[in-house]
């Protein structure tokens, strides 16, 4: 299925992540994506993982 061991959330939605983390709080940018509840530290580990986004460097 293209999904490795631990991944909890699927590229699509961490696309859509991203995105919205741009403009508002991690916090916000979960609940605009998906109904189902994702922490502030997962869109933090999405963010981590795709390197830096818009304006923010991820050091």
């Amino acid at each position: 299925m293209g999904i490795e061991k631990y991944e909890r959330v699927e590229g699509n939605l961490k696309g859509d992540i991203l995105d919205k983390s741009t403009d508002v709080s991690y916090k916000k940018a979960a609940e605009l994506s998906t109904p189902v509840d994702i922490s502030r530290e997962t869109v933090k580990k999405i963010i981590r993982e795709n390197g830096a986004i818009g304006n923010l460097k991820i050091l």
